[in-house]
């Protein structure tokens, strides 16, 4: 028998909620419970009994007790058997090819609803549930097929029938009872959009310094949190949890005159293996910096703080809110971030999308980046050998092969006449003005 022939008479399929409620319907399966979301042919009124007891399954697993998760994962197969429905394909003869095709149909076709093709992550929820439902029909005897084999990508709650209580496991395809192919993995689409590294231009770092204003030892109050996170963030490698999580006792005793190196120890990120705590290095500007934001807006940030809240003792965060701020205490990831993206808007670094709205150019892990492609750029432009295993100690990396192949191909964004150290105050004079 054809796809076509078991679809004959059917319309359409569609998720129905209350069961008791369906006049001339037939549940012609059993266990079902009154209010959870089932799957019915049109205009047979005939449920469908193996996706129904999936979803009521679902619902008793304790993992999607949401009664949202059981309507959307309906929804997900409704969607799902309507597309086969109009290929002419039966939903239990479907295959890994037939679900590539409705992934990427999901990904480019417009949706009636937003005029705009699904975005990953939903399309990522759709296919996740359907592989779902046939790993519970796989578990029950009631499919042969090869989409089972994609269950490795689905942190599944069915467990595979055993052997020996499966009448038909000499008959299953060996794909489907082997895990999937490592070049099959991809199957499932990110749940977001992939983000490449993009690290700043000299241009772009200029309008942002120009925009955060005065460093913080050039100004007599000390204020310029925003231009010392910015300046830090390049020259140090720091991610915005590594900066949220800086104390002031790491870096008061800094010693901004001395010759030697000027490290910040202990700087608390996450590796593969969990917490990782590393050392960076960086320039004496940004250490006067540092001391003199301490000494400065700091100390007023603090006050402030203790006024409003009564304590005694303030945390020992190294940034807190700016004073005068209609909130206190110390900044957050959060506020990091908010706080680069006004700086873009003030520096109009920013770009239009394509719905016309404006939208900044830069996340604040760029930064991260932009130290580790200027550093190379710079020791190219001078002819030196690139340190790879010191840009990956600075980052926290531990493979300096996976450094280097991540950011070899970025070092073309510095113009001739750079360096061979990070000075971001040359930068963001004009090349008269530079030695």
């Amino acid at each position: 028998m054809t796809g076509l022939d078991k679809n004959a008479g059917i319309q359409n399929y569609f998720v129905h909620s209350h069961m008791s409620e369906t006049k001339g319907a037939t549940t012609g399966a059993a266990g079902l419970r009154e209010y959870m979301p089932s799957i019915w042919e049109y205009p047979s009124m005939k449920i469908v009994p193996e996706a129904s007891l999936f979803l009521a399954r679902l619902a008793d697993s304790g993992r999607s007790a949401s009664p949202h998760t059981w309507k959307a994962a309906a929804t997900d197969v409704e969607g799902w058997f309507n597309y086969l429905l109009a290929r002419d394909l039966y939903w239990q003869e479907a295959i890994i090819d037939d679900l590539i095709s409705y992934r990427d149909a999901l990904l480019t076709v417009p949706s009636q609803k937003t005029g705009e093709p699904c975005a990953a992550s939903t399309v990522r929820r759709r296919m996740v549930y359907i592989i779902e439902f046939y790993k519970y029909l796989y578990s029950r005897g009631r499919y042969v097929g090869d989409i089972v084999s994609c269950s490795s990508e689905v942190n599944s709650h069915w467990r595979t029938a055993p052997s020996d209580n499966d009448s038909m496991t000499h008959v299953r395809p060996k794909r489907a009872r082997t895990s999937m192919a490592s070049g099959s993995r991809k199957l499932l689409p990110h749940g977001r959009r992939i983000r490449h590294p993009r690290p700043l231009s000299v241009e772009d770092y200029k309008a942002l310094a120009a925009a955060a204003g005065p460093r913080a030892s050039e100004t007599e109050n000390g204020s310029g949190r925003d231009r010392l996170i910015l300046d830090l963030a390049i020259i140090g490698a720091l991610r915005v949890d590594e900066v949220e999580r800086l104390r002031v006792g790491q870096v008061a005793a800094l010693d901004p005159e001395q010759s030697k190196k000027i490290i910040i120890r202990g700087i608390e990120g996450k590796g593969r293996g969990g917490k990782k705590l590393r050392d960076i290095e960086i320039n004496c500007e940004v250490a006067k910096d540092i001391i003199a934001y301490i000494e400065g807006e700091r100390r007023r940030a603090v006050q402030q703080y203790q006024r409003k809240s009564g304590a005694i003792r303030a945390p020992a965060a190294l940034f807190y809110k700016l004073p005068d701020h209609s909130g206190v205490g110390p900044l957050s990831a959060d506020g990091i971030r908010a706080a680069f993206y006004k700086l873009q808007l003030a520096a109009k670094v920013t770009e239009v999308a394509e719905n016309g709205l404006v939208r900044h150019r830069y996340v604040f892990h760029d930064l991260r980046h932009t130290y580790a492609s200027w550093t190379a750029a710079i020791s190219i432009e001078k002819g030196f050998p690139t340190n790879w295993r010191a840009i990956a100690d600075q980052m926290g990396h531990s493979d300096p092969s996976l450094t280097k192949k991540t950011y070899a191909h970025f070092v073309e964004i510095l113009k001739n006449g750079t360096r061979t150290v990070i000075d971001l105050g040359a930068l963001v004079k004009s090349a008269g003005e530079q030695s």
